[in-house]
């Protein structure tokens, strides 16, 4: 659970005691200072334009060409997977690719069986149509037998019927190849590309801040490889308790303190409230931007940070640790009397005084 608390050292303040004079108990004033309402978020620097490196195949890790924090660019190849499949399956795609090639050029066998058969169909078309022709005429002048002309007029007409089917079957033989062209070049560029995948790129100039593989991991399609981030600028995803959330709002200042320097404070503003609880941690996501970032090319540091929610200026206040259900003991007349008062603003330790007490009152903790 997430704490509505302040933990910054600038925040807090030391108790400063008054001890009554003569009194039989110790005593303190209410105490004229800055009291400042915070909500406490785990903190956690992001940064910007961070991407995930996904695996799109899967395979063997044969080879990583980076290290984490090395500079990256924008299509810098930093993994091969090594798949016996795959590359099986390119081979295969590329034969087939060369033999459809062949198959409708100038040396395709195929295409000169099937020419060789057009032309002999076209040359005893052509001798039939002679013959035809001659016999046609006699025949117009009363001149041979009929059986003779009937018998050529039967081969003229196979023979021209063969002519067209030798023409028709070429040109199918032409489309059917140019179609096994087409696939073949299909089944080759999707091997390509498949295999393409096994070569991972950067997708943006940065840094990579987290390497999830080594050399000889198995790695599955949707894996995660890499974690990059750009390296110029960061910000905060801070994680507020869902019963503080109706506090937080754009704009409100934010005092980071980050686990890896710990004698720093660092202030920031809030640019995002997210609207969804975060049901596994029941809390609610906030970001928020540097006013003076870290000069740290580093992801995923981890801190506490306090969201300035108000702040009152020279305010009387006492500690919260003597109030008891908005009351509190003053010393009057020689005798300890419980006194209801009216609190304003208050922090971990102090609560600011609106009415009740005095700058005079002497408090005591009972």
């Amino acid at each position: 659970m997430i704490r509505k608390i302040s933990h910054l050292p600038v925040i807090l303040s030391g108790l400063l005691l008054f001890y009554g004079c003569g009194q039989k108990e110790d005593t303190i004033k209410p105490v004229n200072r800055t009291v400042i309402e915070a909500v406490y978020a785990a903190a956690t620097l992001t940064p910007v334009e961070e991407s995930e490196l996904l695996a799109m195949s899967e395979g063997v890790m044969s080879r990583i060409l980076v290290s984490e924090g090395d500079e990256v660019k924008a299509g810098q190849l930093l993994f091969e997977i090594r798949s016996v499949t795959q590359e099986a399956r390119l081979a295969a795609a590329t034969n087939a690719l060369a033999l459809a090639r062949k198959q409708t050029s100038s040396q395709s066998t195929l295409l000169a069986e099937s020419v060789a058969q057009l032309e002999n169909a076209r040359a005893r078309f052509v001798n039939d149509s002679v013959q035809w022709e001659r016999f046609k005429n006699l025949s117009l002048q009363q001149i041979g037998a009929k059986a003779d002309f009937d018998k050529v007029s039967l081969a003229y007409t196979t023979s021209r019927n063969e002519y067209r089917n030798a023409g028709t079957r070429y040109e199918r033989l032409k489309e059917q190849l140019r179609l096994e062209l087409a696939q073949a070049e299909s089944n080759y560029a999707a091997a390509s590309e498949e295999l393409r995948n096994y070569q991972v790129k950067a997708d943006r100039d940065g840094f990579v801040y987290e390497l999830l593989k080594e050399t000889g991991d198995v790695v599955r399609r949707g894996e995660l490889l890499a974690v990059l981030g750009s390296g110029e600028a960061a910000y905060l995803q801070l994680k507020v308790d869902e019963g503080d959330i109706r506090l937080v709002k754009v704009g409100q200042k934010v005092m980071v303190k980050l686990d890896i320097m710990p004698d720093s404070i660092f202030k920031a503003v809030v640019t995002k409230v997210y609207p969804r609880l975060n049901r596994r941690e029941q809390a609610f996501r906030v970001d928020a931007r540097f006013e003076n970032e870290p000069a740290l090319k580093l992801s995923g540091l981890n801190g506490e940070a306090n969201i300035i929610i108000n702040r009152r200026e020279n305010v009387w206040a006492v500690p919260k640790a003597f109030l008891k259900n908005d009351s509190i003991w003053v010393y009057e007349a020689g005798e300890a009397v419980r006194r209801k008062i009216v609190t304003g603003v208050s922090d971990r330790e102090w609560a600011e005084v609106i009415s009740g007490l005095d700058s005079n009152s002497l408090i005591l903790e009972k």
